[in-house]
């Protein structure tokens, strides 16, 4: 079978989906200090060791009675790889340590008898009065590749909660347009209603518009005008609006222009493009065919409130009254 339109994958890299779970599974640890997780996943990419920092079973948390300190550190909880190490399946060796924090001396060592291959962490944790400076040099003589990967979590959150709430995501029957409100300003949910219909695209880096396209073939006489169907719905998010445009080569060429083009965030019906013919000669639009563009804006909803205008150096003077030059 082949493929036909092939899609971009917009699912979070191997680092950020695994650091993701690490950040979440962190939230159950209790020494506040620094609340910290491991993930031990082999080299097919299966998770197969978690843990947190927190006390032994049955002890009193850090988060409950206070940190027992001892030389300047908190020696009451198991360290999260340790836990990750202790509660693991199967074999690591040639496993991968995602570390939410910089590890300590202690925890690398045992992660290198261990035989795990990689060891990567996303946050800096002063661990040097305990030997921290030596966990490069440690991992060196074992061939252990270890090195700080730069996570942008929020960037991530966004991403993925917009996935989340696109359709096929298991939150977006829930509450489709709250995630759009959350979600980064390039993100915009469009559902296809017609299977012919073509998702918006910009034609070149930086264009303000994203072309739209009919659905539909129709024909235009000169100064008549139709709503040609997009195959589309569109949800823009709260606080914007989407203004439909003329392209401008119909515009130039063809005399067409587009009347009333405002999409409310708050509309979920099927995108129409009204489109005018003022030229001599009827116009063809074919199915596929750019007919618009769509650009996004935030709006300012202002409080109305009743009284007196302030005065100006214009007043009330109207049309043509600065002149024609």
């Amino acid at each position: 079978m082949e493929l036909q339109n092939p899609r971009v994958s917009n699912r979070p890299s191997w680092e950020e989906f695994w650091f993701t779970l690490a950040l979440f599974y962190s939230t159950r640890g209790t020494c506040d200090r620094l609340k910290a997780a491991c993930l031990l996943v082999d080299k097919n990419n299966r998770l197969i060791g978690a843990g947190y920092n927190g006390s032994l079973p049955g002890h009193p948390h850090c988060d409950e009675v206070g940190h027992l300190m001892v030389d300047g550190h908190c020696l009451r909880t198991l360290h999260a790889e340790v836990n990750a190490i202790m509660h693991s399946v199967g074999d690591l060796e040639g496993a991968t340590a995602y570390v939410l924090g910089t590890p300590c001396i202690d925890c690398v060592k045992k992660l290198l008898a261990k035989k795990v291959k990689k060891i990567v962490f996303t946050r800096d944790y002063d661990n040097k009065s305990r030997g921290g400076e030596y966990i490069f040099e440690l991992a060196k003589i074992s061939e252990v590749e270890i090195y700080k990967s730069d996570i942008d979590f929020e960037s991530v959150f966004q991403k993925n909660i917009g996935i989340l709430k696109n359709p096929g995501g298991a939150l977006f029957k829930e509450a489709p347009q709250a995630a759009l409100a959350s979600a980064p300003h390039n993100t915009i949910c469009v559902q296809k209603i017609n299977s012919e219909a073509k998702l918006p695209s910009f034609a070149y880096e930086g264009d303000a518009g994203m072309d739209l396209f009919s659905c539909e073939d129709c024909l235009i006489f000169p100064l008549d005008k139709k709503a040609l169907k997009t195959g589309l719905k569109i949800a823009v998010p709260a606080g914007f609006a989407g203004f439909i445009s003329d392209k401008s080569g119909l515009a130039l060429n063809y005399s067409l222009t587009t009347l009333a083009g405002v999409l409310d965030s708050g509309y979920r019906g099927e995108v129409m493009v009204i489109l005018m013919n003022l030229g001599k000669e009827p116009y063809v639009v074919k199915k596929g065919q750019k007919i618009a563009q769509l650009i996004i804006k935030k709006i300012e909803k202002p409080e109305i409130v009743e009284g007196n205008l302030d005065e100006t150096q214009r007043g009330e003077k109207g049309f043509g009254s600065s002149g024609a030059y």
